[in-house]
């Protein structure tokens, strides 16, 4: 994208450069909008590519944040003997995120000045940009490379251990240089290899170039993933802590940046299909072809389905220009991508991130000694069809059009809803019932499950509109089809439960091994609890109607729970230590009131146990345990201590906001309207209330009510939404955003959503 021309900077040093810039709902109260800002950090340089070593370079970092309006606030520092030296704050006061995947920044500034043109791609992770960059031109030569990571919440030094690919590029200085007096210019180098994090020891072990040195220790670091070397090097974890960003902010003999991706699972071919935004900058015998020692470029790369891939100059493009600077045929092997260029002996290769949207440029090769390695960062372009919410939300749409199959839909980043038949997508068998979807970090995919006919069926996301599929009935040995009741949970380390009935009502699960198969899937394991845990210790399965919720809690206790035909809540429960599962009556055991319809369960955060049914009345019955009760459980009737509307069987959801905000929410059994029973931590004294959001929420496109069972759901971002289909079996959809101020909205999402 060309900049907009604002007070150009007359020519300059990059020194001179540098030193310019001197010194809730309506029923909740919602915490400081400052929750809801997003930490960053990035490293940069600004580099002039010389001839024979008489390169210049500025290695600087910034750290900042970035509201939900945008407003942008942070400080930025640059490399010196010393080391780092704090410059002021940043030279932009907000950003824009574009739905194609870049940024803007206002006013269009670097930290060299008004650039003459640039570029950026975003960094948001909830979007699905796990790492970005900025690009700028300036009139008097100067480049400028910056990368950005989302910065996490909670980041210890264990979160720097194992391997990870790396790449850099900087300046050696050296004052016997001719003409170079000062040691202010020196030779553009890069390198590429393996950095290895064990303890506080950081090994680098070069495979093209050379590196500025074989290790550095780690001397501190803080929870927002920042760690310090002991050669003056700052480190910046990623957000989903695989991607780590540095830069040497002790100037000495020498000055560089880089990035490195954690070494993972191999990648599949249809997780990389798409665009790429990159920018990078090659050093050696590569840029010397290019023109002098350091050479830049922003570029897309377009990797296609069919195996073919193609290159194209960012401005050519952006201008509408099609002109291919590079094409030929590309493929995976494990972490690593490979672009074999056509009529040609070079080739391009890359690390494959873990969230199969990153690529990091490592090096060219090629025959005619024409190679060297490359600093770049290219990010996925994540259009309508390719962005995700925090997790798919999927119902069975009764409409014609799909035939009544599992329709998965989901909230784009930019917005937009897409809805796609995901039996038809991935070719499976016929799904009965829906699904259960999560996003796993461990390998970067997005998840769901259904029944069908021959078994429990996996399917395995890509993007928006790409779904394979397997058969973990086949595939797993000893496995037991789940027929009814399914559920699933996930453990606080990570690991994937999934749960249901056999035929005969016996409880299965499945549960992820902690392995990957050789196309970087989970692996899974498979248990009969019935008859491995329970029957052999003298304890009877439950005859369980209906389905089952299950729920991890943040000790790892694993727990499954249902009702009988009775009315009683069971709990089929394991905990760490415990050899064998075990089965409990709460109901019983309490003494409580027996209820019908389903159960749904929500967790807090100072560790309490909610499981929440209504009773043959309508009435909500919260049975619930504290860790100050013990052995013991209570009951209470919600609807009665708040005179609230008796509510619907088999109708109710919950959630937990990320203010810890409680919320059941059901449907009303008289007026069908939606109403949920709330209780906020920030208003304890006034206890729980009850609030009809079919009376509230603003209506988008006409909206008809839910009648069945509903599905809450808070995603990290601070949104809520209260799920369901109507009678016409079409998803509709209350939801509310931090920046509506309290208001709430409503939404048939079957209309607006595109087909996939």
């Amino acid at each position: 994208m060309r900049s907009r021309r604002l007070d150009q900077p007359s020519p300059r040093s990059l020194r001179a450069a540098a030193a310019s810039f001197g010194a809730a709902p309506s029923f909740e109260h919602l915490e400081p909008r400052s929750l809801f800002d997003t930490t960053f950090a990035s490293v940069g340089l600004g580099f002039i590519g010389g001839w024979h070593n008489d390169s210049q370079a500025e290695a600087y970092i910034s750290e900042g944040s970035i509201s939900d309006t945008g407003i942008a606030s942070g400080t930025w520092s640059v490399a010196r003997d010393a080391g780092a030296h704090l410059v002021g704050s940043l030279p932009y006061s907000s950003i824009t995120r574009l739905a194609d995947g870049r940024l803007l920044r206002n006013p269009s500034r670097g930290y060299n000045g008004s650039p003459r043109e640039f570029n950026a791609a975003r960094f948001d992770s909830a979007a699905g940009y796990n790492a970005g960059w900025w690009y700028a031109e300036y009139n008097n030569g100067t480049r400028e490379l910056e990368f950005i990571v989302e910065q996490p919440s909670a980041a210890s030094p264990s979160d720097l251990s194992g391997t990870w690919t790396y790449t850099l590029a900087g300046v050696a200085f050296d004052d016997n240089f001719p003409n170079n007096p000062d040691g202010s210019e020196g030779e553009g180098r890069g390198n590429s290899g393996t950095m290895t994090i064990s303890n506080s020891l950081v090994l680098f072990q070069s495979v093209k170039g050379a590196a500025p040195r074989t290790s550095t220790t780690i001397t501190g670091m803080t929870v927002s993933g920042r760690a310090t070397g002991s050669h003056g090097e700052y480190f910046y974890l990623s957000k989903d802590k695989n991607t780590l960003i540095f830069a040497d902010m002790t100037r000495g003999d020498e000055v560089f940046i880089g990035i490195a991706v954690r070494n993972g699972s191999a990648a599949a071919p249809q997780d990389l299909v798409g665009n790429y935004l990159f920018a990078d900058v090659a050093t050696d015998d590569y840029a010397l072809a290019r023109g002098s020692e350091m050479e830049s470029s922003q570029w897309l790369l377009s990797l296609e389905s069919d195996g073919d891939y193609k290159v194209y100059d960012l401005d050519d493009y952006d201008s509408g220009g099609r002109h291919v600077i590079s094409r030929g045929y590309w493929h995976v092997s494990g972490d690593r991508l490979t672009l074999d260029e056509d009529r040609s002996s070079g080739e391009f290769n890359f690390a494959i991130g873990r969230n199969r949207t990153t690529l990091l440029s490592l090096q060219y090769d090629d025959n005619d000694e024409n190679d060297g390695p490359a600093l770049g960062l290219g990010t996925r372009v994540a259009g309508p069809e390719d962005t995700w919410s925090d997790a798919p939300l999927s119902f069975t749409s009764g409409t014609p059009d799909n035939f009544g199959r599992p329709t998965l839909y989901q909230l784009g980043a930019d917005g937009t809803w897409a809805g796609v038949d995901i039996v038809r997508a991935s070719g499976s068998p016929s799904i009965t019932g829906n699904l259960v979807s999560w996003y796993d970090t461990k390998d970067g995919r997005h998840h769901a499950v259904g029944l069908a006919g021959t078994g429990v069926i996996e399917f395995i996301g890509s993007s928006r509109s790409r779904w394979t599929f397997r058969n973990l009935t086949t595939d797993v040995a000893g496995a037991a089809a789940i027929t009814r009741g399914l559920s699933m949970m996930t453990s606080p380390d990570g690991t994937v439960s999934i749960v249901g009935l056999s035929t005969s009502g016996n409880v299965l699960r499945y549960w992820q091994s902690g392995d990957q198969d050789a196309t970087g899937r989970p692996s899974w394991n498979f248990e009969n609890i019935s008859t491995e845990d329970l029957a052999p210790n003298g304890q009877s399965t439950p005859a369980f109607v209906g389905g089952l919720t299950a729920y991890a809690t943040r000790w790892n206790g694993l727990n499954i729970a249902g009702i009988d035909s009775s009315g009683n809540v069971w709990s089929v429960w394991w905990a760490p230590g415990r050899s064998t599962w075990s089965v409990s009556n709460l109901t019983q055991t309490l003494g409580g009131v027996p209820v019908r319809g389903g159960l749904t369960v929500y967790l807090t955060s100072w560790d309490g146990i909610n499981i929440a049914g209504l009773d043959d009345d309508g009435h909500m019955q919260v049975t619930w345990w504290v860790p100050s009760f013990g052995g013991t459980w209570k009951q209470d009737n919600l609807t009665v201590t708040i005179n609230a509307p008796a509510l619907r069987a088999g109708s109710i959801t919950s959630y937990v906001s990320t203010w810890d905000g409680l919320n059941i929410v059901g449907i009303d059994d008289t007026t069908g309207k939606t109403c949920v029973y709330w209780w906020s931590p920030t208003n304890v004294h006034v206890g729980w209330q009850v609030t009809i959001l079919s009376d509230i929420a603003t209506d988008d496109n006409s909206m008809s009510l839910p009648v069945n069972e509903l599905r809450g759901v808070a995603s990290s971002d601070g949104g809520l939404s209260v799920m369901g289909v109507n009678n016409t079996g079409e998803l509709v959809r209350y939801y509310w955003k931090q920046e509506y101020f309290g208001s709430w909205r409503a939404q048939n999402v079957t209309h607006i959503a595109v087909r996939l």
